[in-house]
């Protein structure tokens, strides 16, 4: 989620056929669709937004509609083209005598900006000697028994950092357990990663 762009969706109902006069009532809520979407941005350029337009549309007499793409300068053939194609898609026909009928808008609208991402923690290549809280009993079954493992607290642990099991990471919500044989590093964004020792 913090590498996705930010994002609205907004739908509207409409119906009508998929004819010439139809298709203009179409572009026009749309267009009233891209000014919702530029005021919840607070952009006054509408290339300032990546845009998706979507139009759920059925044949004539069905219950359920699918959703086909759209674009702008759409014509009824070209329209239909898509519409027909992807119904085949999510029910393996088409009736292409049928007459279409326009059901619901869909816009999706993302913020062109800078992807949000995890900030980054120091670098050093071994833990502050206040990471360590001490030492726990940690049961590996019958055949190693009871090991004393050293506990880390993830918060103090640094980038760059790489520590060799066994031993258990402590935070607010959750233990790790890093095994025997295993080395666990710490990346920038302050991931933990374990890997199999050579």
């Amino acid at each position: 989620m913090l590498s996705a762009l930010p994002r609205t969706d907004l739908r509207r109902t409409l119906f009508c056929e998929v004819d010439n006069e139809g298709l203009e009532k179409v572009r026009s809520e749309f267009q009233q669709l891209v000014a919702q979407a530029a005021q919840h941005f607070n952009v006054s350029e509408v290339g300032a937004l990546h845009l998706h337009f979507a139009v759920e549309a059925r044949y004539q007499g069905q219950e359920h509609s699918v959703s086909a793409a759209f674009q702008l300068d759409d014509t009824v053939e070209s329209f239909l083209q898509t519409f027909h194609a992807t119904h085949e898609t999510a029910y393996t026909f088409q009736l292409p005598e049928s007459l279409v009928e326009i059901t619901n808008l869909h816009l999706q609208a993302e913020h062109k900006s800078d992807i949000i991402a995890l900030g980054e923690i120091p670098h050093r290549d071994m833990p502050p000697s206040g990471a360590t809280k001490g030492a726990r009993d940690v049961f590996f079954g019958s055949e190693l028994g009871w090991i004393s493992c050293p506990v880390y607290d993830r918060a103090s642990l640094f980038a760059g950092c790489q520590l060799e099991g066994p031993l258990l990471i402590e935070e607010p919500t959750t233990t790790t357990l890093v095994l025997s044989g295993q080395v666990v590093s710490t990346t920038p964004a302050g991931l933990l990663v374990i890997t199999e020792l050579e």
